[in-house]
C-alpha cells in the first residue's frame, strides 16, 4: 500500500490542530530538540518527517534509533555525528530501552542541552501508552521531564472531526492509485458513519478502512448499503454503565446510536442489534425515532 507523504498531505483544517502545525513549523526553524507525543496512528512519524524536510535534511542523513528493535550505542551516534554522515538523531521506543542505556543516554543530553549550536537535530517520538511505562522507570522518567518542555501532543481523531472528510479524500485518491480504480467518492451518507465511528488506531485505521472499501467497489462511487455488515460492527472495550438510568432508556439510546451509524438502514440496524425487522420497527414506534430513519 502506498503511503506517499508530502506537504499536501498535511492536513489541519480545524482551528487547535492548525494552531499546532504553526509552533511546529516555527519550532522547526530553530535548533531546539522536540518531542511529539500522541496514540497510535495520529501521525507523529509524519509530523517529524515534515519538521525533517523544513530543515532541509537528505533521508541519508537521517539516523533513527528504535530502542525496541534496533538500539545503537552512544558511541556509534557520536561518530556519526563526528563524521558528519548524520544531522538527525531520532528516537523511538526509548520506554523498553535497558537501564543502562538509558543512563547512558540521560547523561549524554544533561551534557548536551547546554550546547547553543549543536551539530544535530534530536527528535524523540513517544507513543501515549509509553508516558505510564517511563514512569516506572526513574531515569527514563528523568529523561522525559528534561524534554517535557518541547513536547507537542497530537490529538486523536476523534479530536479532529473538521478534518475527517479531507483525510477521507486524501485516503481515497491513495487508494485508486494504488488498487488501479477509479471511485470517485463517497455518497453523502457516509459522513455520520466516519464522524461517529471509533478510530482504535487512528489515521491507520481510517486508511485501510477507506482502502478496503474501494477494494471491494465496482461502481464509481462507494455506496452505504451495499457494504457488509461487518463494516458497522465494533469491538467496544467495556460498556459503561451509569445506574439510576432504566433498561428502556438504554435500549433507546443503544437503537438510536446504531441507526445513526447505518444511517438509518433499518435492515442492517437489526442485525446489529441482533434483532428482526418487524421487532425493531415496533421498538421504533414505541421510542418515537421514526424520524432517526
Amino acid at each position: 500500500m502506498s503511503s506517499k507523504r508530502n506537504e499536501e498531505n498535511w492536513i489541519t483544517a480545524s482551528s487547535d490542530i492548525k494552531k499546532l502545525k504553526e509552533q511546529w513549523i516555527n519550532s522547526s526553524q530553530t535548533k531546539i530538540p522536540l518531542l511529539v507525543i500522541g496514540e497510535s496512528g495520529v501521525g507523529k512519524s509524519f509530523w517529524i518527517e515534515q519538521s525533517i524536510q523544513i530543515r532541509k535534511i537528505l533521508t541519508n542523513e537521517v539516523k533513527v534509533v528504535d530502542f525496541n528493535s534496533h538500539p545503537i550505542s552512544l558511541a556509534e551516534i557520536n561518530l556519526l555525528l563526528k563524521s558528519q554522515k548524520t544531522k538527525v538523531i531520532w528516537l523511538k521506543n526509548l520506554a523498553y530501552a535497558e537501564t543502562e542505556t538509558v543512563k547512558d543516554w540521560l547523561n549524554w543530553w544533561k551534557e548536551e542541552k547546554y550546547n547553543k549550536d549543536p551539530i544535530y537535530y534530536l527528535y524523540w517520538e513517544l507513543a501515549k501508552e509509553e508516558v505510564s511505562l517511563l514512569q516506572e522507570k526513574p531515569l527514563a522518567q528523568d529523561f522525559f521531564e528534561q524534554l517535557r518542555s518541547f513536547r507537542f501532543e497530537l490529538p486523536p481523531l476523534s479530536k479532529r472531526k473538521p478534518d475527517i472528510a479531507l483525510f477521507l479524500q486524501n485516503f481515497l485518491e491513495m487508494a485508486n492509485a494504488d488498487l488501479k480504480k477509479k471511485v470517485l467518492s463517497f455518497e453523502e451518507k457516509f459522513i455520520p458513519f466516519f464522524l461517529n465511528r471509533i478510530y482504535k488506531t487512528n489515521l491507520h485505521e481510517l486508511r485501510d478502512l477507506v482502502f478496503s472499501m474501494v477494494a471491494f467497489t465496482s461502481t464509481k462511487h462507494v455506496l452505504l448499503k451495499s457494504l457488509p455488515l461487518h463494516y458497522f460492527t465494533s469491538e467496544a472495550e467495556k460498556l459503561h454503565i451509569q445506574t439510576g438510568v432504566s433498561i428502556s432508556d438504554y435500549e433507546k439510546e443503544i437503537i438510536k446510536s446504531n441507526l445513526i451509524l447505518t444511517n438509518g438502514n433499518r435492515e442492517k440496524t437489526a442485525k446489529i442489534l441482533g434483532i428482526s425487522e418487524r421487532n425493531l420497527y415496533r421498538k421504533l414506534k414505541e421510542y418515537q425515532l421514526e424520524e432517526v430513519c
